[in-house]
């Protein structure tokens, strides 16, 4: 075969595009004697194939590969029984103790009566308010009283550095 026939079906080969006639053609050409030098790199290629059809298996292999497959042996058939079983008690067991009604606590406790703690007068509310606001105060102070002292130490830290 001539040279530019076997690179174009090379090229068409590698691109998937060939016939099975025309890898046909490719195999007999490289297995001939009078292959171009620049080619005899795909002649390993070629030449697998062939080698691949002249493989015979052994009897022994076609006939264990013939058997159907067996089931698992008993005593593996009983483990996985026991095995299934136990996951069973196991999820009952789970469900059971997850599904325990909590004891009664005993009566709920009844509504509190807010009216009781109303300021009665618009003097005790302003008192109230005058006593909540003295004690928010009172804690900003403390938290920003902390805080500068806390940056003082990490300043003394700092220096001391």
């Amino acid at each position: 075969m001539d040279y530019n026939t076997i690179k174009a079906l090379l090229d068409k080969y590698f691109e998937g595009e060939t016939s099975l006639a025309k890898e046909q053609q490719l195999q007999e050409y490289f297995q001939g004697e009078h292959i171009a030098e620049d080619l005899r790199q795909y002649q390993p290629l070629f030449g697998y194939f062939q080698n691949a059809k002249q493989q015979v298996t052994s009897e022994a292999f076609d006939q264990r590969m013939s058997q159907p497959i067996s089931k698992p042996k008993r005593s593996l058939r009983l483990v996985y029984r026991w095995a299934a079983a136990a996951a069973v008690v196991l999820m009952l067991g789970a469900g059971w103790v997850f599904n325990q009604q909590v004891e009664d606590p005993g009566p709920t406790a009844s509504a509190i009566d807010w009216s009781k703690y109303e300021p009665a007068t618009e003097e005790e509310a302003i008192e109230l308010a005058r006593g909540a606001f003295l004690k928010t105060s009172t804690a900003m102070y403390k938290g920003l009283s902390t805080a500068a002292q806390e940056v003082e130490n990490v300043k003394k830290i700092m220096d001391w550095e």
